[in-house]
C-alpha cells in the first residue's frame, strides 16, 4: 500500500466502446479514452500487447486497468515512486 497516491495514464472506456464491449463486438483499446488513475495498492503489473503495441495490465486486488506505459516503464514508475516516500 501506497503512503501517497501513484498517478499513471490509463485506457477508460468511450461510451462508444462500453457499448461494443457490452455487446461483445470489438474494439480497438485506441478508441479508449486516457484518463489519471491514482493507485494507493497494485498486486501485479502484467504486460498487454495489443496490435504490435506494448502496454501493461495493472491489478489491484480483483480487477485491472490497462496502463499507456509498457511493463519496463511501469515498474520504473513505481521504484521512483517508492524511492521518492510513496511508500
Amino acid at each position: 500500500m501506497f503512503k501517497s497516491p501513484l498517478t499513471l495514464r490509463c485506457f477508460s472506456h468511450t461510451e462508444e466502446t462500453r457499448a461494443k464491449k457490452d455487446q461483445g463486438l470489438p474494439y480497438s483499446i485506441e478508441d479508449c479514452k486516457e484518463i489519471d488513475v491514482d493507485f494507493y495498492f497494485i498486486a501485479a503489473v502484467t504486460p498487454y500487447v495489443e496490435a504490435g503495441i506494448e502496454y501493461s495490465e495493472i491489478w489491484s486486488i480483483t480487477d485491472y486497468v490497462i496502463c499507456v506505459h509498457n511493463l519496463a516503464k511501469v515498474r520504473e514508475l513505481i521504484k521512483l515512486h517508492v524511492q521518492t516516500g510513496g511508500l
